[in-house]
């Protein structure tokens, strides 16, 4: 039990590191380790929203606080174009 136990654990830490290797090289992808303690707490077997639910919780948990906007500088200029000049492609033409 002790040796079946230890397997098990060193085959989620391989598990994870590959998983946090694969992310890095991806763009937009971050992975984080959330206690999965009270994720179901309170929702029944039967429940068909639980997985959803739990995985909000853990959602919610991973995020924390939410990533800074892509933008933060104000515009420089504003730049103004007559409506006339606009041509809305697949319009029938007059």
């Amino acid at each position: 039990h002790n040796l079946a136990q230890k397997i098990l654990d060193a085959s989620w830490g391989k598990f994870i590191r590959l998983l946090h290797e694969k992310a890095e090289r991806a763009t937009r992808v971050r992975v984080v380790k959330v206690p999965p303690k009270g994720t179901s707490e309170g929702l029944k077997y039967e429940d068909p929203l639980r997985d959803f639910i739990s995985s909000n919780r853990i959602k919610m948990r991973g995020w924390g606080s939410p990533d800074p906007p892509t933008e933060t500088e104000p515009l420089r200029e504003l730049i103004t174009i007559p409506a006339s000049s606009v041509v809305e492609a697949g319009s029938p033409q007059a």
